[in-house]
Order: structure tokens, then C-alpha cells, then sequence
């Protein structure tokens, strides 16, 4: 085949760098189908979880139907890489369902309600058969319904099921029937939560679906929602402790196995942070002890196709903090065996990897390279790879040097080939982050625990800025704790012409009216909590129904000085993207400065529409772009 002219090869080098963000492997590289792979790299490590999968799934009695195995790697290695494999094997192979848990931002106060979080979002995601794991596990379910009453029944694929329920939301309450039905004599052959059996099949509704993966996952969904899906107003009702929470966990997990085996990895555990919980563990030993608390609870429940859990981490994580648990910890993490070393690369398969990538560069430009390794030297690969350096190192290298080479010169007419503009390391991390969110609004925007870190980082990282002729000064606690109970999320602090200003933010997407009554019984005592001015973050109007509720804000906006400030996807975007990044500094090799010194030249955080209302005078009035429930 003819190359392409070294013209349009070069200018498109100079547009795009496919190797910027490649380096490093994020949760949204895990889930993404056609991540570039070679089968030879850390084949070790994934045979030998592909192995445990096959086991737990054999009948025999001679294996067990829990397993757990742990991977260990330097930075840059190929961790999450091995996890993106295992995942896409899993939906190649249609064996198993899949979880991700990067646990970088877990709350380690909270890790159970964060695992819950995880499970259900993972189901969330598209599976083998291109509908979400939840579907494919509703037509599981449904097919054991029709089989029981008629042996010989036809097997209903998840594209066939989901047409049907779509024909049957044409008509007003048909889907209310169907699923009340489905629900009735699945209980019947296999007695289960109702409700959580119930929730699973709405997961089939175009209309509904959304909201009963929002209820699955704990959140609370409006009052007009949870009457048409006949459910309570929450999974975890009120006042559940965290053992309960676990249990609700556990219910979907043992409910899948009856199915299919479930592969669920664990990630992210090294991360450079400071946070303890109470009892003073860090947070790999927290997520040691929740892998110990599932594999105890799954081997009581006899699941009928099995669990293997594979948590990477780097030796020093495994040596220093997980192994030297007390209480038959590390057995549980490890399943006894020793932990898998991931090896690198070597040079013939990182020749093979870098041909990969830049075959699927080319072929989505329609472009015919002059080698299938231009612009790069291939020996140049091998020499990089033989001094030890890791994937991610050699990944950085091929970032650096993607452009048209000096030789080539002449072919443009005497013209310097074109190079493109390097962005920098953290605005490489911001752009990937912000991809990963523009995909997954759903998971996030009423997530109101994750917006109100972002935005406590956010303020931290403007301290000293005036912003609306509001000076930042600090950021701080909101005391006493036994009070606010958590509502209110911080208080920035600052100055005014001349005057201390003392802003309480309360994020606050919960449709529930006590709780939305509860959270603003706090916004208001301004004594109380030392505050000058209440903030609601809120996108949703309050429920008409919730009188106590409206009373409380009508009193914040209109007779405290207070103010409630609406936003919209693209307000919280930019924040949340950047405080990603801070929380994956480590995978990015970034400095805490770096980062702040890329939202202060961007300018991401100063022009915010959201930050910059929290600060702005109160308008006295209710948003008028308020989301109905």
C-alpha cells in the first residue's frame, strides 16, 4: 500500500498526540473496550486470575468459590493496564461480571457505603452484550422466571427483552404490571429482597431505568419517582448503619453469582494521602479489611458460580502496610498465595505496543505511515526499554517525541516540518479527567458528597484571591460536628471590604423533604455554627409537599442575607476534573504546586460561575433555572 504524503502525515502529528494521555491508566482506560492491548505483557498476572475465574466456576466441590489473589508493580508497570485486560476478557468472554474499585476516593469513614457505590455503578456500565451489566442481569433473572414455568421456553436475549418493555411503556401502567408481576414469581422460585428484585427489572425501563439504578445505588430519588416505581423512598432506609448498608451489598452480589462469577478489582490503594480512620489505619489497610469482610461473608452465602477478588498495589503498600495485619487479614487479601510480580515489558513486545497505537492513530485519519513506527526509530524503542525503564516511562518518552522528524525537511518545500504545541503534564491529566466526566454525568451530578470535596479543594487552591471583592483567607471545619452532623460541608472564610466574611456551603441534591429540611435547619443558625452567610448549592427546586423545607429556605434567601446558588453540569465540570487530578497525583507524577499553579494560569477556578457565586453578594431571590423533580 502506498504511504500517504509525508505533508498530511506530518500535519497530522502536528494536530494530535494520541500518546499524551496514554501513559496513564485511569478508571475510565479500565472500562473502555478498545484500549489497546498486547496478551504477552504481565501475561503471568492475568493468566493466573483467568485461572481462579475458571475454578470458582467448576462444580467441584474441590474448589473453592471465594478467591483472592494480590498483584504487585512499581509505578508504571501495568496494574490498572492488567485490570483493563481482565475487564475486556470478561466481556469478550461472556463469563463474568465485571467491578471496578479505584478507591482513591473513598471516604474512609464511609468505606462500606463507597463499595456499595462502586458495585452499582460498575453495573452500570455496558457489558457483553452492548446493554448495562444491570440489564444483562434483569434478563437473567427473567429468563429463570419463564423457564420455570415452561422448561422449553425460549431464551429472551437482553436486546429482545428491552424492546419488548419499551412496547410496553406505551401504554400507561403496562411496565407497572409487568414488573410487579416478574417480581411476584421470581420470589416465588427464588425468595429475595423484593424491592431490590423490583428495582433490577426497572433497570429495563427507558423512563425509569435511570432512576432505580439512583435508587440501587442509595440515593434518593423524588417522591413522584419512588410512587411510580412502587419502592421505598430509599434502599437503605432510614437510619441504616454501615453493616446494614454492607448487607444490601452483599444481597446484589449473591444474587449475581447465582448467574454468572463475579471479578471484582481493586485499585488505586497507593495512594500519597494522610487520611486515617478512626481506629488509625491507612487506606490500604481499610480496603484490606472491607476484602477480608467480603470474602468472610461470601463463603457463608455458598454462591453457585463464584467471587475472585484481585487487588493491585505496589510492594512496598504490600509489605509495609496489608501483610503485617493482624486477624488473618493479609490470607484474606492474598488467598495464602504469594503476590503476583508483575515483570514490565520487554523490548520486542513494546515495539509490538507502540505499532498498536499508532496503527489505530493512522487508520482513523486514513493515513498510510511511511513505517508502521513513523515518526519513531526503532531502535530508539529498544534502547529506551533495555535501561529499565517502565510502560509508563517509555509511554512518556513516545509523548515527547511524537512529532515530524528534522530529516524530513525537505519534503516540505524547505519548510520546517510543523510541531504541535505541548500541553503540559497536568493539563494532559485535567483534559483526560474532563473526557471521563463528560461520559459519566449521571454517576456524578447528584453525587452532592463528591461535588462538595471538589469544591473544598477549590477554594483551598484560590486562598489569597479576591474573588468578588471577596478576599479568601481560609478554609475551615464546620464546629460542632455533633451539630451540623455533616450538612453543612465547610466554611470559607475571608474578607470584605474590611469585614470578615464567614460563608457556609451546604451542597444539597437530596430529594427527600426531612432531609432537605434538616440540612437547612442548620444553614440558618448562623450562631450557632459561626457563619455570616448561608449558601445552598442546589440544582433542584424543593418538593411544593416539603412545607418546612421551604420555610427554612424562604427564611435563608429572604430575611438571613443568605443565598442559593443553582449550576448546571458544565459549572461543576472544570472543578471536579482538576480535583481528579489532585486526587490521581500520584499515578500522574504531580505536584501539589504544579497543579495549583495550572488552575491559577488557567484560570479555571477564578472564572468559575460556581465559585464565583458562592462568593458574590446574595441576589435575595430563589433561582429561576431550577431542575424539576
Amino acid at each position: 500500500m502506498t504511504a500517504s504524503s509525508t505533508d498530511k502525515i506530518n500535519a497530522a502529528i502536528a494536530n494530535s498526540n494520541p500518546f499524551e494521555t496514554l501513559a496513564i491508566a485511569r478508571e475510565q482506560d479500565v472500562w473502555e473496550s478498545g484500549f489497546p492491548d498486547i496478551p504477552s505483557v504481565n501475561a503471568q498476572a492475568s493468566d493466573a486470575i483467568l485461572q481462579a475465574l475458571q475454578e470458582v466456576r467448576s462444580p467441584s466441590s474441590t474448589h473453592q468459590k471465594i478467591k483472592t489473589r494480590v498483584i504487585v508493580a512499581a509505578k508504571g508497570r501495568g496494574k490498572s493496564h492488567t485490570l483493563a485486560r481482565l475487564r475486556q476478557h470478561c466481556d469478550r468472554e461472556k463469563e463474568a461480571f465485571f467491578i471496578y474499585a479505584g478507591v482513591e476516593q473513598y471516604s474512609l469513614s464511609a468505606i462500606e457505603q463507597e463499595f456499595h457505590k462502586t458495585v452499582v455503578t460498575s453495573l452500570d456500565k455496558t457489558g457483553s452484550s452492548g446493554v448495562t451489566q444491570w440489564q444483562e442481569l434483569a434478563t437473567l433473572m427473567a429468563n429463570t422466571v419463564w423457564k420455570a414455568t415452561n422448561p422449553n421456553s425460549k431464551t429472551v436475549t437482553e436486546k429482545q427483552l428491552l424492546k419488548s418493555v419499551e412496547n410496553l411503556g406505551q401504554t400507561e401502567g403496562k411496565t407497572q404490571e409487568w414488573v410487579e408481576l416478574m417480581t411476584d414469581k421470581f420470589n416465588k422460585n427464588k425468595p429475595f429482597d423484593p424491592d431490590l428484585i423490583k428495582a433490577i427489572f426497572w433497570t429495563l425501563s427507558d423512563s425509569l431505568g435511570r432512576h432505580a439504578v439512583k435508587w440501587l445505588s442509595g440515593q434518593e430519588i423524588a417522591p413522584s419517582k419512588t410512587q411510580k416505581l412502587d419502592l421505598p423512598a430509599s434502599f437503605f432506609g432510614v437510619g441504616q448503619t454501615k453493616y446494614q448498608i454492607f448487607d444490601n451489598t452483599l444481597k446484589i452480589l449473591s444474587l449475581i453469582a447465582e448467574y454468572k462469577s463475579i471479578l471484582i478489582g481493586f485499585d488505586e490503594l497507593d495512594l500519597p494521602d494522610s487520611q486515617r480512620s478512626k481506629a488509625g489505619l491507612a487506606r490500604p489497610q481499610v480496603v484490606a479489611r472491607l476484602i477480608k469482610m467480603i470474602v468472610d461473608k461470601l463463603s457463608l452465602s455458598k454462591t453457585s458460580h463464584g467471587v475472585v477478588i484481585v487487588t493491585v498495589m505496589m510492594p512496598d503498600t504490600w509489605t509495609q502496610k496489608v501483610k503485617s495485619m493482624p486477624g488473618g487479614v493479609p490470607d484474606r487479601v492474598s488467598g495464602t498465595e504469594k503476590p503476583i510480580l508483575l515483570q514490565g515489558i520487554n523490548a520486542d513486545a513494546a515495539v509490538e505496543l507502540i505499532k498498536l497505537w499508532l496503527d489505530e492513530f493512522y487508520k482513523s485519519r486514513k493515513l498510510v505511515p511511511p513505517t508502521p513506527l513513523y515518526p519513531f526509530d526503532e531502535q530508539k524503542i529498544r534502547a529506551i526499554v533495555a535501561e529499565g525503564n517502565s510502560i509508563r516511562q517509555m509511554l512518556r518518552w513516545c509523548a515527547e517525541k511524537f512529532q515530524a522528524t528534522v530529516s524530513d525537511e525537505d519534503k516540505f518545500d524547505g519548510k520546517k516540518p510543523p510541531k504541535s504545541a505541548p500541553k503540559s503534564p497536568v493539563e494532559q491529566a485535567y483534559q483526560k479527567e474532563l473526557i471521563a466526566l463528560a461520559s459519566s454525568v449521571d454517576s456524578w451530578l447528584d453525587d452532592q458528597s463528591k461535588i462538595a470535596s471538589a469544591l473544598q479543594f477549590g477554594f483551598k487552591a484560590i486562598r489569597g484571591k479576591i474573588i468578588k471583592n471577596v478576599k479568601v483567607e481560609s478554609i475551615e471545619a464546620v464546629e460542632p460536628k455533633y451539630k451540623n452532623k455533616g450538612y453543612i460541608n465547610f466554611k470559607v472564610v475571608g474578607t470584605e471590604n474590611g469585614t470578615t466574611v464567614k460563608i457556609g456551603v451546604c451542597v444539597l441534591q437530596k430529594s427527600s423533604g426531612n432531609s432537605v429540611g434538616a440540612a437547612l435547619s442548620r444553614l440558618i443558625r448562623y450562631k450557632t455554627f459561626d457563619i455570616t452567610r448561608g449558601c445552598l448549592v442546589r440544582s433542584k427546586e424543593i418538593s411544593p409537599n416539603a412545607a418546612k423545607a421551604q420555610e427554612y429556605a424562604n427564611e435563608l434567601v429572604s430575611k438571613l442575607g443568605g443565598e442559593w446558588v443553582s449550576f448546571e453540569a458544565e459549572n461543576v465540570k472544570p472543578i471536579l476534573a482538576l480535583f481528579h487530578v489532585h486526587q490521581g497525583r500520584g499515578d500522574y507524577q504531580l505536584t501539589d504546586k504544579q497543579i495549583v499553579d495550572f488552575a491559577h494560569q488557567s484560570r479555571l477556578l477564578v472564572d468559575n460561575y460556581l465559585i464565583r457565586e458562592i462568593l458574590s453578594a446574595p441576589s435575595g431571590q430563589v433561582p429561576g433555572n431550577l431542575e424539576k423533580e
